[in-house]
């Protein structure tokens, strides 16, 4: 279950910094950071 909702996640957070660099909107500014850091 914990990979399960791990990948989903991940899935999340790809359609989310998608949709922000589609409308330009600074993924900092959404609570993002750029790059992937599975580590925390």
């Amino acid at each position: 279950l914990r990979n399960y909702l791990k990948g989903q996640l991940k899935k999340e957070r790809e359609d989310i910094m998608k949709v922000a660099k589609e409308n330009g909107i600074p993924l900092s500014e959404i609570g993002l950071a750029e790059e992937e850091d599975d580590d925390q």
